[in-house]
């Protein structure tokens, strides 16, 4: 039994047509012309191509996992990330820092470098202790890789709005 799917490369829908149970997918393209010259849709040629079902099972899989691995970033460190950042920017201000020095922008760095690390090691314990890592010791050292990353990325923030406001009379409201 086969499972039949056109892609319409012309018109860039995607049409299906389920006949049966499939234990194998048959792809029927339609090739579009070279970008330089665009041919008419009855010039076009038809491509054929099997697929194991398995191979499409396993793609659902990786649209899962790509899920869960986003959710992960987005818990364990964008998040914290920007709490660091505004955490680090209200302690910069009652040291009395302006938003324009560069004690302010070193402040904010280490308050995205600190959210990160803390988010990234708490993901990393967490996994640890559902016996979902091997390796804590490297998932502890990717942590301070990526915490430094914030770093950089924390240290830029305020110097990046303060040109874009300011001298470049951007509006961010």
């Amino acid at each position: 039994t086969m499972l039949s799917v056109s892609l319409g490369a012309a018109t860039g829908t995607l049409a299906s047509m389920f006949r049966r149970p499939a234990t194998r997918l048959s792809l029927n393209l339609a090739i579009a012309a070279t970008p330089s010259k665009a041919l008419p849709r009855r010039q076009m040629s038809a491509v054929t191509a099997e697929v194991p079902v398995d191979a499409v099972t396993a793609a659902e899989g990786t649209a899962y996992q790509r899920m869960t691995a986003t959710v992960e970033v987005i818990v364990s460190k964008i998040f914290p990330a920007g709490f660091g950042w505004q955490a680090a920017s209200l302690v910069a201000g009652q040291q009395g820092f302006e938003p324009d020095s560069v004690n302010f922008f070193l402040t904010t760095g280490a308050g995205d470098f600190t959210g990160v690390l803390i988010g990234h090691s708490s993901l990393v314990m967490y996994k640890a202790l559902a016996g979902k890592t091997n390796s804590v010791k490297g998932d502890l050292v990717i942590g301070l890789w990526l915490s430094s990353a914030a770093f950089c990325s924390g240290l830029a923030w305020q110097p990046v709005v303060n040109f874009l406001h300011d001298d470049a009379g951007c509006s961010f409201y």
